[in-house]
């Protein structure tokens, strides 16, 4: 349970509170250059010293006394600077931006810097715990360090003594100075502080003005027009952020720092307050981030951002004298045989496909036995002699250069899955780690049967989009149809889903097959796993789909039973992979939740499972990747482990049993309903089509991308005329449903590309 702080500073117009917080390391005759700006800082200053309407901010002037005494204990300690305020962890597509201290749930950078730490060799994390410390910028002050997984404020003695004074007086005191990545349950947090970003940003502060109009009326009507009330505004953030610029100018001479390293992006209140102290006071500034020209919204919490403060803090152990372990040098020594127990980071690109990451290098490759039977050899295979494959495949190669991503096999996941850490989606606002979801268990391939039913009205993959028009296109045989549509996506995909998880029937030892033993289990073919059919029955409603990669978690100790029979325990929960090609982001597309929940659902109904939670597991090309989007010429890095990096892994967990799974159930019978009523129905078929002939977007409002099947829509309209329904124009042009899943396409025609024999 959390409680929020029930201090908050928002308001740039009080500006005396601010002044009464940062008292203690400014010097009571500071003066603003510019006189009007000093006319401001005067009259707060007179406010603050009457006291009056500040008793709330009491106990934040006895800490600020207490941390102004205990700054030379901090003396010699390497002081790392970071934004104040970080991305929540909520789910929203642009998540909300919390001033909260680093131990609250909702200041996610503070995670972040946790999981580095976990990932950071055993010398290096001993230099970090002893040595460095995180500084949020902000109002108040609550500086942190790293130790055994955990954030721990550096002062934490000093603040419960502190506390027990300010309670034995009667008031409430701080709350907690300690986080874990994930809280235990039942764990009682209270918040230390608020502040919000508008107090120091006018860019923030002019998007509230526009959302909540009613801000300030009163204070509006002392001016003329809204101009000169936004510039006595801007006058307010600009002095707030001075007067927190002199306070670390205070707290930088105290401590003897010559340079300042701080971690924070180019646009950040922080930045400028920086900036100000350099100009100020001539102190250096080290900014450990380099920003990149296509910033998300994550800002700080870019993963790219993390790597480049891992790296930093590796550097600065090395400068300390400690010799760093170099993971490619002990690399070099390892075996074939050994090296992919390093995980993701031992994987090379492949010399003849270099997009594919494989476990061998070319030396070890070139001393396997023949047929090697790899995914090198599938490729050239396929190729032969078959135009339309080679096209598939160099489309691509191109795309995964371009955008700057690799391919590891669906064996590779499993095996990054069972021995790194990875962050698990488990509410609205929660994160958990994977290694503490799967503790004492294991994430193993669940061969099944196919599960097939006549008269399946719906695939899973159709919830990607709210437009049930689109649905009935997905099925379609689109060759056939006259309007023809881009579909350069689609087959970009499916290549990319043959290279992860697919091989032919007839090569019953694939080579990636082999990297199951590490886990302990039998070398298990794809097919037995992937790609497989299943029917999630919804109250007489059919969901049909074929998941990319079926696994359940079992307990270890039935990792020897599952050796032998391949069976999983019927309690087991159930881990289901999908790939695809879009960018990794923290918070996913709803729809591909939807469609995974499908899978899982659908697997659980099939087997006759009693699992507690379902896994939702998204492979995706690294989020950074944004970068290549709007910049054609990008140069591309010259190494092969630079210009094709890992995928990235998003995970959802979802009780079997929840609100969410109810409201699954209830959108399925009404897609199903809407989407036979367009089929067989021609008036409600038409009105469809002609909300979506209204605009070149999306009809479904989700998308800001023209929608793929907009000529098909058209031309549907002309067919179908005043009197033919949908369903019959569908199959005037070719049989529904036409595409068979993408493992039928081996050895078979369905008139599609084809392995040769």
């Amino acid at each position: 349970m959390y409680v929020e702080s029930g201090s908050v500073l928002s308001d740039p117009l009080k500006i005396e509170r601010l002044y009464r917080v940062l008292g203690a390391f400014l010097d009571g005759g500071t003066h603003h250059p510019i006189r009007s700006y000093d006319s401001i800082l005067q009259s707060a200053k007179a406010k603050a010293e009457t006291g009056e309407g500040m008793g709330s901010l009491r106990k934040y002037v006895q800490y600020s006394d207490m941390l102004l005494a205990s700054l030379p204990k901090l003396k010699g300690k390497r002081i790392v600077f970071i934004n104040g305020v970080s991305t929540d962890k909520t789910e929203n597509a642009k998540p909300g931006r919390s001033g909260v201290d680093p131990f609250s749930p909702f200041y996610g950078l503070s995670e972040d810097i946790i999981g580095m730490f976990r990932s950071l060799p055993d010398d290096v994390k001993g230099y970090v715990k002893d040595n460095i410390i995180f500084w949020p910028i902000g109002p108040f002050d609550f500086p942190f360090t790293v130790e055994d997984g955990r954030v721990v404020h550096c002062l934490r003695d000093e603040v419960t003594a502190l506390n027990d004074e300010i309670e034995g007086e009667g008031r409430i005191g701080f709350g907690s100075l300690t986080k874990e990545m994930r809280q235990p349950e039942g764990t009682y947090q209270i918040g230390n502080y608020q502040f919000n970003e508008r107090l120091f940003d006018m860019g923030r502060l002019k998007k509230s003005l526009e959302d909540n109009p009613s801000m300030y009326v009163m204070e509006r009507q002392r001016f003329e027009g809204t101009k000169p009330f936004l510039r006595h505004l801007s006058k307010h953030t600009a002095l707030g952020k001075w007067l927190l610029a002199q306070k670390y100018a205070s707290i930088a001479k105290r401590l003897g720092l010559q340079k300042v390293t701080t971690f924070f992006t180019r646009t950040s209140y922080a930045r400028e307050v920086f900036d100000i102290v350099a100009k100020e006071t001539g102190i250096g500034l080290d900014n450990v981030l380099r920003s990149k020209k296509e910033m998300t919204f994550l800002k700080e919490r870019d993963p790219t951002y993390i790597n480049q403060l891992m790296g930093r803090l590796q550097i600065w152990a090395n400068d300390a004298g400690i010799p760093l372990t170099s993971v490619r040098g002990i690399r070099k020594q390892e075996s074939a045989e050994t090296r992919v127990a390093g995980g993701c980071g031992s994987c090379i690109s492949c010399s003849r496909h270099p997009l594919f990451r494989c476990e061998y290098d070319a030396h070890a490759c070139s001393t396997l036995p023949r047929p090697r039977r790899c995914t090198a050899d599938f490729i050239d295979e396929f190729m032969i002699g078959n135009r339309e494959a080679r096209e598939l495949f160099i489309a691509l190669e191109k795309d995964a250069k371009r955008y700057a991503y690799g391919v590891l096999p669906i064996e590779m996941t499993l095996l990054l899955l069972n021995s790194r850490d990875h962050e698990v989606v488990v509410s609205r606002r929660g994160r958990a780690s994977l290694m503490e979801e799967i503790r004492g268990r294991i994430i193993v391939p669940f061969p099944i049967r196919d599960t097939t039913a006549e008269g399946c009205e719906l695939r899973a993959s159709e919830f990607g989009s709210a437009c049930p028009i689109t649905g009935v296109f997905s099925r379609m045989d689109k060759d056939s149809y006259p309007a023809k549509t881009d579909t350069s996506f689609a087959e970009i995909g499916t290549a990319l889903h043959w290279m992860i998880n697919q091989q032919p029937p007839e090569w019953k030892t694939f080579l990636h097959n082999k990297l199951l033993t590490k886990l302990g289990i039998p070398a298990i073919p794809r097919q037995e796993y992937c790609e497989r059919s299943m029917v999630f029955d919804c109250d007489g409603v059919k969901v049909s789909g074929h998941p990319d990669g079926i696994t359940a978690v079992i307990p270890m100790d039935a990792l020897a039973e599952y050796g032998r029979s391949l069976a999983v325990p019927r309690d087991s929960d159930i881990f289901v992979q999908d790939i695809k090609r879009g960018m990794y982001s923290a918070y996913e597309k709803i729809g591909y939740r939807k469609q995974l929940l499908c899978y899982a659902l659908g697997i659980r109904q099939n087997q006759h499972m009693t699992s507690r939670n379902l896994y939702l597991n998204l492979i995706k090309t690294p989020f950074d990747s944004r970068r290549f989007l709007r910049h054609e010429e990008t140069p591309i890095p010259e190494r092969r482990e630079e210009a094709y990096r890992n995928p990235r892994y998003s995970i959802i967990k979802v009780p079997a049993q929840s609100e969410e799974v109810d409201r699954l159930v209830a959108e399925i019978k009404e897609r199903a309903e809407a989407k036979n009523r367009i089929l067989h129905d021609n008036r409600a078929a038409r009105e469809e089509l002609m909300r979506r002939q209204a605009t070149d977007e999306c009809g479904c409002g989700l998308n800001r991308f023209p929608c793929f099947d907009k000529p098909i829509c058209d031309s549907m309209f002309r067919e179908m005329g005043e009197k033919k329904r949908m369903i019959d124009v569908i199959r005037q042009y070719g049989p529904y449903p036409a595409h068979p899943r993408r493992s039928e396409l081996f050895g078979k025609d369905h008139g599609q590309i084809r392995i040769p024999q």
